[in-house]
């Protein structure tokens, strides 16, 4: 009985590292053209790049991300873990920021540090903080490395933006 059990344990991990590899190198559920060269992949609830030789671009961990004006944000758990543009080029976050939409607006991205409850700021693409001075009401000023926080916080449209 107990070499059955161990026949058993092995034939399932057997299935499972033969499905993770199968997943990430053989085939996938989506391959979606996002520029010469370059293929939006799809693994299990994961996304990620690959290119035309099949060479992973960006590692197949991301929630799904969508191109606008040939960038995307990557992330996970909903918080920015980087930027790629439509070449392949990638800039990486460390996560410390949540996402109040996925995609970047006229250059800035609307984000909350994870510490912060409930307020809003912008980064642009570099990850530069994007820091109002004055007083204006409502204005909370973290400090030089985070933006300005506000309550709420919209879509730059024609260099404006609601906050």
């Amino acid at each position: 009985m107990n070499k059955f059990k161990l026949l058993c344990v092995l034939l399932v991990l057997l299935i499972v590292v033969f499905n993770s590899v199968c997943a990430q190198g053989l085939g996938y559920e989506k391959k979606i053209p996002v520029s010469d060269g370059l293929y939006k992949v799809k693994s299990g609830p994961f996304y990620g790049l690959i290119d035309t030789n099949g060479r992973v671009v960006v590692s197949i961990e991301y929630q799904d991300f969508q191109f606008y004006e040939g960038k995307a944000l990557l992330t996970k758990d909903d918080c920015l873990w980087g930027i790629v543009d439509a070449s392949g080029n990638v800039k990486r976050f460390d996560g410390e920021y949540r996402l109040k939409y996925k995609r970047i607006y006229e250059g800035f991205i609307i984000v909350s540090p994870k510490k912060s409850k409930n307020k809003w700021g912008y980064i642009d693409d570099k990850g530069v903080p994007f820091i109002v001075s004055g007083s204006i009401k409502g204005l909370i000023p973290i400090g030089k490395k985070q933006p300005t926080m506000f309550d709420d916080a919209q879509p730059f449209v024609d260099g404006v933006a609601t906050v």
